[in-house]
């Protein structure tokens, strides 16, 4: 899927829906979708060497990224799970994820 860099503005202060790749490392964690809680005003036009978007927004902007093929654990989020992670399973989900990687 493309990114769209014009539709970044309508993620300021915006909760919206997520599509997550099937088998990423975010989609063993998350499951296949989420809701995020957005604040930026530009967004991913290009993919730096060896990242991969793993999340979308339903408008196409890339939320998510991952570095595969490395031992490292490393996810990109462009969305703000701190948000809702309290009240939000999935959202906890990856800071759960996150610690258990790095303890």
């Amino acid at each position: 899927m493309a990114s769209s860099t014009t539709a970044a503005a309508d993620h300021r202060h915006h909760l919206h829906n997520l599509t997550i790749t099937p088998a990423s490392r975010l989609e063993k964690i998350t499951g296949p979708t989420l809701r995020a809680s957005c604040y930026h005003h530009q967004c991913i036009g290009k993919l730096a060497e060896g990242l991969v978007a793993t999340a979308y927004a339903d408008d196409g902007v890339i939320e998510a990224v991952e570095l595969p093929g490395r031992r490292a654990w490393f996810i990109g989020t462009q969305w703000h799970p701190e948000d809702t992670a309290a009240d939000d399973p999935a959202q906890a989900a990856l800071f759960e994820a996150f610690v258990g990687a790095v303890s």
